[in-house]
C-alpha cells in the first residue's frame, strides 16, 4: 500500500520525538489528524 502524504508527515514528527503539535482543524487538515490519531 502506498504511503500517504499525511502518514509521512506522522511518521517524521514521531521520529523526531514531537510530543503535541497545535493547529486549527478542518476540511485540510483532515487527513493529518487521522493519521496522529493512530499513533
Amino acid at each position: 500500500m502506498k504511503q500517504t502524504v499525511a502518514a509521512y508527515i506522522a511518521k517524521t514528527l514521531e521520529s523526531a520525538g514531537v510530543k503535541r503539535i497545535w493547529g486549527v482543524t478542518g476540511d485540510s487538515l483532515n487527513g493529518l489528524s487521522d493519521s496522529l490519531k493512530g499513533r
